[in-house]
């Protein structure tokens, strides 16, 4: 008679086949983990691109939409209400009523240092052509559009004055028309 054969694990054959389960659940969950990871990347960057992409079509329509209109301020001779040099811009376009109230306002784009840190920031009010007065006390509206600005400046095309060339400046002080571009 055949010794009878006991069937079952070793002591060794268990300690091997929990370790390379260990080994498996830890890459498996490190991989889950890094998945996880790159996807809340991924998900930051698609939010704040699709939030500059906002922005700029906001800041480009505003400009699209720039009126011609004279204005008279309190110290000076009637002029076009656009100025703009290098560090900021200002123009009279609708805003969007969820924004401002609607109606005609006094937009300005400006490039704003706050200690090492630059900005470009909206301001807003409304605006009132003959004797400029304010119809409220109140400050004008500001928007922090973009936070962490490294370089930029405004650029202004167009033929000022009485001149027929087109050029890019970096002022624009036109008194009768407005830039053909502006460029940031």
């Amino acid at each position: 008679m055949a010794p009878h054969r006991v069937t079952g694990f070793t002591l060794v054959e268990l300690v091997v086949a929990l370790s390379l389960v260990t080994v498996m659940m830890t890459l498996l969950f490190s991989g889950l983990r890094l998945g996880a990871r790159v996807w809340d990347t991924v998900e930051q960057r698609t939010v704040v691109l699709h939030d500059n992409q906002l922005t700029a079509r906001f800041i480009v329509r505003e400009l699209e939409q720039a009126r011609a209109l004279m204005f008279s301020p309190r110290d000076g001779d009637e002029r076009l209400a656009f100025l703009g040099n290098a560090q900021a811009v200002y123009f009279v376009a609708p805003l969007p009523s969820h924004a401002g109230g609607g109606g005609l306002h006094w937009i300005g784009l400006e490039l704003v240092t706050a200690g090492e840190e630059r900005r470009l920031v909206l301001t807003y009010e409304l605006f009132q052509a003959n004797g400029w007065e304010r119809y409220d006390s109140e400050p004008r509206q500001r928007l922090v559009l973009y936070d962490k600005v490294a370089d930029g400046a405004f650029a202004y095309f167009g033929a000022p004055g009485d001149s027929k060339q087109a050029r890019w400046s970096g002022t624009w002080d036109d008194p009768e028309k407005l830039p053909q571009l502006v460029r940031l």
